[in-house]
């Protein structure tokens, strides 16, 4: 047990630090650390880190940026060693921390690191981090117009808000369709399609917002909406002068009703049909390795002696426009 006259209620705490940040941000600081390893030390760590989240705050609002991210990540370790589920009260906490910190240097993106690893090792999600976490992260990097940045974030969180964020990304990256959107679809539709499960929300959120954009800016790109069998009738496809969105949606319809021979031979007779039209970007050898390995996991194809490779996503990022701008 602490001594007595050491306070373990942040309410009784949080006053004189708070009010030490105001006139001496250095003591602040170091008052904080301290008193937060005190009560992590005796269990008390939900105090712990609430004490450090509000000074973190309190400082990162000041200016104080190295000593508010000190703390931050300091909150983050002591939420991590007590193994608590990655919920809304910690997503909130981070993503406040987040919201706070300047994006120039990498005082930003310490805590992002940190947030994401905690989510990684939270014993509710999967290794891939907290779905809302990394949509924050993504769409922060995206209103900065840091396209590149935010991309990964999106893709991982795997949500149909996500995919919604990435297809109005797509638009804006291809410059409203002034530059050739193909390589973005591409870039921005398949790699949904290479997780295991697919992941079909976010791939066919991303591609629709996409389209929505681009034909809403360009109607010359639609030729006609074909109705596309579906369970409600309410499915179409948009044929448009772009062979890749094409694609890509029949795509997605494929890999969505995979498991049944009639998929399987669909599947085929699409990748037959647009090879024969010679279409360049399937010609792609990190394409055409994204394409086989769909071909081998979703529909359970054998694949020919010799296909396959190590890095796949990353060389398919590589080859659509050099892996950035």
């Amino acid at each position: 047990m602490p001594p007595r006259n050491q306070p373990t209620n942040p309410a009784e705490i949080l006053p004189s630090l708070q009010s030490l940040v105001q006139t001496n941000a250095y003591s602040a600081h170091q008052k904080t650390r301290t008193t937060a390893a005190r009560l992590s030390a005796h269990g008390h760590v939900d105090a712990a880190t609430e004490v450090l989240f509000e000074i973190s705050k309190a400082l990162l609002k000041k200016g104080e940026v190295g000593s508010g991210v000190d703390l931050a990540v300091f909150m983050i370790n002591t939420t991590e060693s007590k193994n608590e589920l990655f919920g809304d009260v910690v997503r909130g906490r981070v993503t406040n921390l987040i919201a706070l910190c300047p994006s120039t240097a990498n005082w930003r993106k310490t805590v992002v690191d940190a947030s994401i690893n905690l989510s990684t090792k939270a014993p509710n999600l999967s290794p891939a981090g907290d779905p809302l976490l990394l949509q924050y992260i993504g769409e922060l990097y995206y209103k900065e117009k840091d396209f590149v940045k935010a991309e990964p974030h999106l893709i991982s969180s795997g949500t149909r808000d996500s995919g919604k964020i990435l297809g109005a990304m797509g638009f804006e990256w291809c410059q409203e369709g002034a530059v050739d959107p193909s390589p973005y679809l591409l870039r921005l539709v398949l790699p949904h399609l290479l997780l295991s499960p697919p992941s079909i929300l976010p791939a066919r959120s991303t591609l629709d917002t996409f389209l929505s954009h681009l034909l809403s800016s360009n109607p010359s790109f639609l030729i006609e909406r074909i109705p596309f069998p579906s369970a409600d009738n309410a499915d179409e496809i948009l044929y448009t002068t772009l062979p890749v969105a094409n694609y890509l949606q029949l795509l997605i319809r494929s890999v969505q009703r995979s498991g049944s021979e009639t998929a399987k031979v669909s599947w085929t007779e699409l990748g037959s049909k647009y090879r024969s039209w010679g279409k360049p970007w399937l010609r792609d050898e990190h394409i055409k390795e994204a394409v086989q390995y769909i071909s081998t996991n979703t529909f359970k194809i054998p694949a020919p002696r010799g296909a396959g490779g190590n890095n796949m996503m990353a060389d398919l990022m590589s080859s659509l426009f050099g892996g950035g701008m």
